[in-house]
């Protein structure tokens, strides 16, 4: 930042962007905070654990959805929310 502030002063024109990766996830933070989002991640996230706490469950699921796995929360925390959600749309057409 303080390099940004430095080249900003010399160029003025100079256009200045962050981390691709950690805006991203910024925006996709605020749109998971709506309520419209919101109710449906936290489902998908409550039942990705519940799948994944059921030995017999978990089982269950992978014998109808040909032993793929749901995508589970990672690095990218709020990226994770939508592919978790993405995810389990994908196994609901399969089986």
């Amino acid at each position: 930042m303080a390099a940004m502030k430095i080249l900003k002063a010399k160029m003025s024109s100079i256009f200045w962007s962050s981390c691709a990766t950690h805006t991203i996830n910024l925006m996709l933070e605020g749109i998971g905070k709506l309520l419209k989002f919101k109710n449906i991640l936290e489902e998908a996230k409550s039942f990705t654990i519940f799948i994944y706490s059921h030995n017999t469950t978990l089982a269950l699921m992978r014998a109808f959805i040909r032993k793929r796995d749901i995508v589970r929360s990672g690095v990218t925390r709020f990226a994770s929310a939508f592919l978790t959600s993405a995810s389990l749309l994908e196994k609901k057409k399969i089986s």
